[in-house]
C-alpha cells in the first residue's frame, strides 16, 4: 500500500466513524454491528480494529482536553476532569454510547491503569457512564504521592 492509498484509508476510516458516531445515540451501539457490519468491515477490517478508532478518537480528546486544564492550573483535577467527561459526552453523545458500551474493553483498561499511574486520575471515576454519573474515588495525584 502507497502512501496515497494510506491517506485514503485513513479518511475512509475518519469518514466512517464519524457517521457512525451520528447515528450510534440514535440506534445504540450493538445494533451498530447488525446493521454496518459489513462496511465496518470492509472500511476498518473487523469490528475490534472499528472500535479501536472510537477508542483513540475518544482518548484524543480527553487527553487533548486534560492537557489544557493542567496548563490552566484548574484546581482540583478530578473535578475538571469529570467536567470535561461530561462536555465530551455532551458534544458527541454517539462516540460516549460506543466507547461506554465497550468500557470493559483492553483499551479502556489500559487508559484507566496509564491516568491511576502518571495523575492518580481515575478514569472511570470521572466519565460519565450513559445510565448516569459516577462519582469520582479519592485518589492522590502522582504529584501528591512523590511529593
Amino acid at each position: 500500500m502507497n502512501s496515497s492509498d494510506t491517506w485514503t484509508r485513513t479518511h475512509e476510516r475518519q469518514d466512517l466513524l464519524s457517521e457512525l458516531c451520528s447515528v450510534a445515540g440514535r440506534v445504540g451501539p450493538d445494533d451498530l454491528r447488525a446493521t454496518y457490519g459489513e462496511r465496518i468491515d470492509a472500511v476498518f477490517d473487523d469490528y475490534d480494529h472499528f472500535l479501536g478508532a472510537a477508542f483513540r478518537r475518544w482518548f484524543t480528546a480527553f487527553a487533548a482536553g486534560l492537557d489544557t486544564l493542567l496548563d490552566e492550573d484548574a484546581g482540583d483535577v478530578a473535578v475538571a476532569a469529570r467536567g470535561l467527561a461530561s462536555d465530551l459526552w455532551r458534544r458527541n453523545p454517539g462516540l460516549w454510547a460506543i466507547v461506554d458500551t465497550y468500557r470493559e474493553s483492553p483499551a479502556w483498561r489500559r487508559q484507566r491503569q496509564f491516568l491511576l499511574a502518571t495523575l492518580g486520575l481515575d478514569l472511570d471515576a470521572v466519565t460519565e457512564p450513559a445510565g448516569g454519573r459516577r462519582e469520582p474515588a479519592p485518589t492522590r495525584s502522582w504529584l501528591q504521592r512523590v511529593g
